[in-house]
């Protein structure tokens, strides 16, 4: 009996430290929950490692945005760095050509040329791990470069082709011209221009892929000089219009000496003078025959013909004076400048004395014509401007 309550007595001591060792309470079984206490830290010890981890070394990753992505040449983008991972280094290279063109973080350069580009960013933290990231296309339109032509000065009733021809590659791209007076046509990269008064015109082309470009040219127009008339005092031909530059022309061909006011002929002929201003711009009389008597020597006068066009230039018509010293067979005809005939005023015989035809303008477009005056075998020639 002693022997069998020692044996009960020693057992009862050794499982208490048993069961303490293993982490139980004294008196609980093996199957027993832990405490409390005792759980909640050990379950919060592995978030706690596993958020330390993550942020320990999270991933290096490459990526920007540009902005622009596509325009008109010359073309700046700016490209914004968008990568994670905490990079500190970048090298961009904005055309494929495998040159670093840039090593800041936000980037801009500048395209001067046409094309599609390729973009590559490439980025590296502080342990030398790096990452690419790649874009395409960038695409730089081309804008067509305009040439509306130098600034130049033309006397009043020229006229003068501006603009340029465009390139044949240059797509179908839209001429404008603002604003649109006196041109041949406005929609035109190379119009024919005939201003009445000093302008400035702006040539604006838009190109296939929408770009946009523009340049100026500046026409100054100075004024012709009065229409000369012929008077004759004796054997003297005196020009009506003061100017500093005379030149006189027997059968239209230029008198080299004949460089004043008055002339004196001394043959027979058809007389004209032109004279010049100050900025350059003539005007030119109508012919006059002019018969030395040949008994004297001296001028006998001046023979009809006396050819006028006046108002030259005109807008809505004009009036061709001439007179007949007898009765003739009289041809009137407008041409255009190409030489085809564009309308005929008269084709009669006239009797002898001062007639005159009026000249339509509103039939004619703008521009520059001859008329033709044929009165026997004898033609006479005079240039007029029709203006708008």
């Amino acid at each position: 009996m002693k022997y069998h309550a020692l044996l009960t007595l020693s057992f009862s001591l050794i499982l208490p430290i048993a069961a303490a060792s293993q982490g139980f309470p004294e008196g609980s079984a093996r199957t027993e929950k832990v405490w409390p206490e005792r759980r909640t830290a050990e379950q919060a010890v592995v978030p706690a490692f596993e958020a330390g981890m993550e942020g320990a070394s999270s991933a290096l990753e490459a990526d920007f945005e540009p902005t622009p992505q596509t325009g008109c040449d010359p073309m700046t983008v700016t490209f914004i760095d968008r990568s994670t991972g905490n990079p500190t280094s970048w090298e961009w290279d904005v055309n494929s050509d495998g040159t670093i063109d840039g090593t800041t973080q936000q980037f801009t350069y500048t395209y001067t040329q046409p094309g599609n580009y390729k973009v590559t960013l490439t980025v590296r933290d502080g342990t030398g791990a790096s990452a690419t990231a790649s874009k395409e296309p960038y695409v730089v339109k081309p804008a067509i470069v305009p040439d509306a032509g130098r600034d130049t000065t033309i006397c009043s009733g020229a006229e003068i082709p501006i603009g340029f021809e465009p390139d044949p590659g240059s797509g179908d791209p839209i001429f404008t011209w603002e604003p649109d007076l006196y041109l041949s046509d406005p929609f035109s990269p190379n119009p024919v221009a005939f201003p009445e008064e000093t302008i400035t015109y702006v040539l604006t082309i838009q190109n296939v892929g929408g770009c946009v470009t523009r340049d100026t040219i500046t026409i100054t127009v100075n004024p012709l000089p009065p229409f000369p008339e012929i008077s004759r005092s004796g054997n003297t031909l005196t020009a009506s219009v003061d100017v500093p530059t005379y030149r006189w022309y027997r059968d239209g061909t230029l008198i080299p000496e004949a460089t004043a006011k008055s002339y004196t002929p001394t043959a027979n002929g058809s007389y004209s003078v032109e004279v010049e201003n100050a900025s350059g711009c003539s005007n030119i009389s109508s012919p006059i025959n002019f018969v030395i008597d040949p008994s004297s020597g001296v001028g006998s006068g001046l023979t009809a013909l006396d050819v006028r066009i006046s108002p030259n230039p005109f807008d809505e018509g004009t009036l061709l004076r001439y007179d007949l010293p007898k009765d003739a067979q009289v041809t009137v005809t407008i041409h255009d400048i190409l030489g085809s005939t564009v309308a005929t005023l008269a084709d009669e015989r006239q009797p002898a004395g001062s007639r005159s035809i009026r000249i339509d303008g509103v039939p004619l477009a703008p521009g520059i014509y001859v008329c033709r005056l044929t009165i026997g075998d004898e033609t006479h020639t005079r240039t007029i401007v029709r203006i708008r």
